[in-house]
Formats: structure tokens, C-alpha cells, sequence
């Protein structure tokens, strides 16, 4: 075994470290920090969202830096530094309704679905209907005519369609939900219409595969095609939300409710003024699968090898929303910034004579920002077995500590409801070692339970593997286009690279103290 000791800092650029055959200088530079934060932050790369250039960009700039320093590829072939992760989403089309001079569009203020493709610009008479069907309304036929209708959920908004479509041979309907009872039912009805015009919207976005927080492609939450009748008429229906209503209608659809439910009790219909629906669609369903990446590469271990320390931070961010770049310099390219030199340091390490007995891992995940969930689909689809990793360490905005003139930097090390006690003192003795720096091992706050379930840790939590969150804290710029590579503190992300070196160097030698199976 090789007893490892932090012994000085030398030149603020590197320590010895001490191995079976002598020293070993490790050199963490502040100059690859810099130049890596600016390349991934910078325009070329628009902010790092999928699906867009930029973040393929970065994915190839991150397996490039992985195979300059000589990590192991996790497959063959031309990619063998990629994890594919499959990511869904339904291209609608559009479908928009002009209203009081506004422009409505479906997934926003409404929801729109069609039993076939359209490509349409119509303007029609609206029948208002309420809450009547097929028995108040015999003789009534409406095929040039939108008929629209009230109903108290969406399990009755089918029903009612279903009725009314065949009552009266119309093209298009169109319906709003509303409960007049006062209970909790009320209350969960009164938010099911914007559920569903939510979902349409997430439809049309990527989504991956099992998502950490319940929303991904195997998804059972539906939406308002799902509820279409089956008919062998051609409709298409809309669903209005109630600022949309009260729009076109003029009146809040509680009380034009309440006028309806009246109208129904005395077998009329509701008497409402004149409506014309103007509205344009390209409705379709297409589904579209493209792959986004988790960046991986290792160095194997000697006798432990089937153990793994993994290092990681997600490189994806927010991307470009109109003129504006979100660079994500502090989220997160200071984090991958740190996951690519320590790659290098553990190179140079073995390179000097120094062999780690356990495999590091070390990852750049995608999809963080849309819910960790570059990191689930790896705990769903491990590439080295959840059971035989040791620990994670996951760098995640560590590159905002701004300290006054003269005070140390400082970085939080938050360790997780599993994390066991050896690897948190091992932080806080690497601590008192170094300079220039302050490390807050302190549990987790109510404050801090963003950071518990904010980053990738949390899908290897949920699984019972322990973790732990290195980041530097919440700042101004925080999801903002000003998170720029400028403002990024170089000096103090350098010696948080040299801390987590340090930790990990000796959680991957040291297998009597961070051994498996003491959770």
C-alpha cells in the first residue's frame, strides 16, 4: 500500500506528493483553468444547451482533453469517450389564436389537438353550449360551426366531446374546465387545465428517459390528444385556459359557469353573445429522437481496479435566448474545468511513479440543467457498477469565491446524507494543510437543501451511493448572462483542484478506510 502525505505547497502551483518510489511533484495550473473556462464559456459554444452546436461543441472539446491525457475510452469505435442518451420530443407544429387584438399560441394560454394532420387559416362562428349535450341540443348541427362547451374535468370534457361529436357532425369544439363545487376537488380541477396545456409544452421539449424527478420519455402524464374520442369524424378541439376565456369571452368562466349550470337545470342552452374564432394551425405529430452526451474516461486501478472514486460536474448550461448567451462560466464550466485538470494531474501523477489501486472515473454529464438527467440515465445505466463505487465527488460552481483583499478563498464541501465520516475529515485535515483557502464541511442547512437536490450527486443519493458536493456558493449572476469567465476566481479554483486531488488520491489507495460497505 502507499501511505500518502501532503507535505507543502510549493509555488502555489503544485505539492509533492509521496509514493513508493520517492516524491512526486503535481502540478495544478491556473493557466488550463483559464483556458478551459473560456472555452466553454465562450460564443461559439451559445451557452451549452442540447440540442444545439454548441454543446456538441463542448461535448468534443471535453473527450479531446479526456484523450490528451491519456484516460481510457468507456467503448471502441469513433466515440469512445460517449455515453448516448436517447432524448424525445413531439414536433406539434403550431397553432395559434387571434383574440382582442392578441396572439394566443397553443402550450401556453391553450391547448390544441386534431384527430389528423391540419394545415388551416379559418375563421368561424362559435356555438356556445355549456354544459349541454346531445339531449338539449337535437336538431342543432354545427359542421362550419366551432362548438364550445363546459365540463368539470377532463375524464368529463371526453365525454361530453364524444357526445357532441356525434350530435352534431362539427369540426372543431372547443371547452373549458370548471368545478362549482367548493372543495378540495375544486381546487385540483381549477389547476387541470393548465396542467394539461403544460404537458403539451413539455411534449414538445426533449425529454430523457426515466428523469430523476418523475418527468421523462416513459412518462405517464398525458395530454389533450390523449383524451380525443374515438370517432370516425375528422375534429380538432381546443382547450382554453381562463385568461384565454375570459378574453374571447368577455366575462370570467366562473360565472359564465354558473349562467351554464343554470341553462342545463331548465334543459336551455346559455344564452351568450356572438363569437368568431380566428385561428391558424400546422398541427402534426412527429416524434423526433436525437442522442445528448454524458463525456466519460477513466484510469484503471492496479488490485482494487473493480472499485471506482468518481469525479464529475455537468458541462451542459442554458444555452441562447434571443440576443443573449447564457456562457455559464461559474455553471458549470468551472466545474468541468476542474474534472478535465484533474485528469491531467492523476496523468502526470502516474506518469512520476504513482499508481492508484482503485479505477477514477471521471465525467462530464449532460442535461443537468433540464433534471440531473445526464446523471440518471448513468445510475439507470451504470458504466462501472453503482454497488462498487467508493464515493462521488461532484464539482459544481466552484469558481465564484470572491473574498475581500487578503481573506482566503473558500469552497463548501457538502457532504450527503450518506457520506461517511473518514472522507469528511479527510477534507478537513487536507484543509488545514493547504494555504489560501477555507473548506466549510458544515452539514447541510435549510438554505443549502437547493445544493442536496440541485446537481448530479443527487441521482447517485438516491441510490444509496455515497456523495459529496464541492461548489463555492450562490452569486448574482447565477443562471444570468453576466456568469461570464471574466469574473471567475482562477487562484482559488486552483487550489480547490489540488484539494479534491489530494481527497481523491487518497480514497482511491486507502481501501481500509474508505472501504465498501461502511455506508
Amino acid at each position: 500500500m502507499i501511505r500518502f502525505l501532503i507535505l507543502a505547497i510549493l509555488l502555489n502551483v503544485g505539492f509533492p506528493l509521496k509514493s513508493g518510489s520517492g516524491y512526486v511533484v503535481v502540478h495544478a495550473l491556473k493557466e488550463r483553468l483559464v483556458k478551459d473556462v473560456h472555452v466553454l464559456a465562450s460564443d461559439s459554444l451559445r451557452g451549452r444547451k442540447f440540442p444545439d452546436i454548441g454543446r456538441e461543441k463542448a461535448a468534443d472539446y471535453i473527450a479531446g482533453q479526456f484523450a490528451e491525457a491519456g484516460l481510457k475510452g468507456i467503448k471502441h469505435g469513433d466515440e469512445p469517450f460517449f455515453q448516448k442518451i436517447p432524448a424525445k420530443r413531439i414536433d406539434m407544429g403550431e397553432t395559434k389564436i387571434y383574440s382582442g387584438g392578441g396572439v394566443y399560441n397553443s402550450g401556453a394560454n391553450f391547448s390544441f389537438a386534431a384527430t389528423k394532420e391540419l394545415d388551416v387559416r379559418q375563421s368561424m362562428p362559435v356555438k356556445f353550449v355549456g354544459y349541454s349535450t346531445d339531449n338539449e341540443i337535437v336538431g342543432y348541427t354545427g359542421k362550419d360551426t366551432l362548438v364550445f362547451f363546459l365540463a368539470y374535468d377532463i375524464i368529463d370534457a371526453s365525454m361530453r366531446l364524444e357526445k357532441l361529436t356525434d350530435a352534431t357532425g362539427a369540426k372543431y369544439f372547443g371547452f373549458a374546465i370548471h368545478n362549482n363545487k367548493r372543495s378540495l376537488r375544486s381546487s385540483y380541477i381549477a389547476g387541470e387545465s393548465l396542467s394539461l396545456i403544460f404537458q403539451e409544452r413539455s411534449l414538445a421539449n426533449y425529454s430523457y428517459p426515466d428523469g430523476v424527478f418523475g418527468m421523462g420519455v416513459d412518462s405517464e402524464e398525458k395530454w389533450l390528444y390523449d383524451y380525443l374520442p374515438a370517432t370516425d369524424n375528422d375534429i380538432g378541439v381546443f382547450l382554453f385556459g381562463d385568461r384565454l376565456f375570459k378574453s374571447f369571452f368577455d366575462e370570467e368562466l366562473e360565472d359564465v359557469s354558473g349562467e351554464a349550470w343554470r341553462s342545463k337545470r331548465k334543459n336551455e342552452l346559455p344564452q351568450v353573445s356572438d363569437k368568431q374564432l380566428d385561428f391558424e394551425s400546422s398541427f402534426r405529430l412527429i416524434e423526433i429522437i436525437k442522442k445528448d452526451d454524458n463525456v466519460i474516461g477513466y484510469f484503471e486501478g492496479t488490485d482494487l481496479r473493480d472499485e471506482v472514486v468518481i469525479i464529475c460536474g455537468h458541462y451542459d448550461h442554458l444555452g441562447k435566448r434571443g440576443n443573449n448567451i447564457y456562457y455559464g462560466a461559474d455553471d458549470n464550466a468551472s466545474g468541468t474545468a476542474a474534472v478535465m485538470e484533474l485528469a491531467r494531474l492523476f496523468r502526470e501523477a502516474k506518469d512520476d511513479g504513482m499508481e492508484f489501486r482503485r479505477t477514477i472515473v471521471f465525467i462530464a454529464f449532460g442535461a443537468e440543467e433540464t433534471g440531473l438527467n445526464g446523471s440518471k440515465f448513468y445510475v439507470s445505466n451504470p458504466v462501472f457498477p453503482l454497488e462498487n463505487t467508493v464515493v462521488v465527488i461532484n464539482m459544481d460552481m466552484i469558481g465564484r469565491s470572491d473574498p475581500p483583499e487578503m481573506v482566503p478563498g473558500y469552497v463548501n464541501v457538502k457532504p450527503m446524507l450518506s457520506l461517511r465520516r473518514p472522507l469528511r475529515r479527510t477534507f478537513k485535515s487536507i484543509d488545514r494543510e493547504m494555504d489560501n483557502i477555507e473548506v466549510n464541511t458544515m452539514g447541510l442547512s435549510f438554505s443549502d437543501m437547493r445544493f442536496y437536490f440541485g446537481s448530479d450527486h443527487y441521482s447517485f443519493i438516491k441510490e444509496g451511493v455515497p456523495a459529496v458536493i464541492v461548489n463555492t456558493g450562490m452569486h448574482d449572476d447565477y443562471h444570468k448572462p453576466t456568469d461570464t469567465a471574466d469574473k471567475i476566481n482562477y487562484s482559488n479554483m486552483t487550489n480547490i483542484v489540488k484539494m479534491v486531488f489530494a481527497v481523491a488520491a487518497k480514497v482511491a489507495n486507502e481501501p481500509e478506510r474508505y472501504g465498501l460497505g461502511r455506508r
